[in-house]
């Protein structure tokens, strides 16, 4: 959210109830109730892109929000790795699908660049890294710690 809100992006979540708040002081600019339905919420083909990091059941409403010519990304299944696409919506909607598990060095360098600029999302006084500390949060962030040891060309993110 926050690297979104960096680029510009209107941000638009979906969370439980309980953690509504911190989501929208992250960035997002709504936040949608994870119990609500996303078509009544938002409208069919109102969204451009989506991240997606559950998959599994709520997976085909994520396909009727997203506008002709929009992008989907996906960084992980959390409630299921398996989706039925009716191939219709990706070629009638000239959809785009990404994974996120790689990226090219020039993201790296832009996280770097944004931090430095003091480009932060709105309500975020720094860009951070969000979860428990010895969690996958907490590993991003010792990874964050040895590259920038490492200097802006000393590799080791991948």
């Amino acid at each position: 959210m926050q690297l979104a809100r960096c680029r510009g992006a209107e941000v638009i979540a979906v969370a439980s109830a309980s953690k509504a708040d911190q989501v929208h002081a992250l960035g997002a600019d709504r936040v949608v109730s994870r119990d609500a339905d996303p078509i009544k919420a938002l409208g069919e083909n109102s969204v451009t892109v989506v991240v997606d990091l559950v998959g599994g059941e709520p997976w085909p409403a994520l396909m009727r929000l997203l506008r002709t010519g929009g992008r989907y990304a996906s960084a992980g299944a959390i409630a299921g790795p398996l989706v039925e696409l009716d191939l219709r919506t990706l070629y009638l909607k000239d959809l785009s699908f990404f994974g996120c598990t790689w990226q090219e060095d020039a993201v790296f360098e832009n996280v770097v660049r944004y931090i430095e600029e003091g480009r932060t999302p709105l309500r975020q006084p720094e860009l951070s890294v969000v979860g428990d500390r010895d969690g996958p949060a907490g590993l991003h962030r010792q990874a964050l710690r040895r590259q920038a040891g490492a200097g802006a060309s000393g590799g080791g993110h991948r």
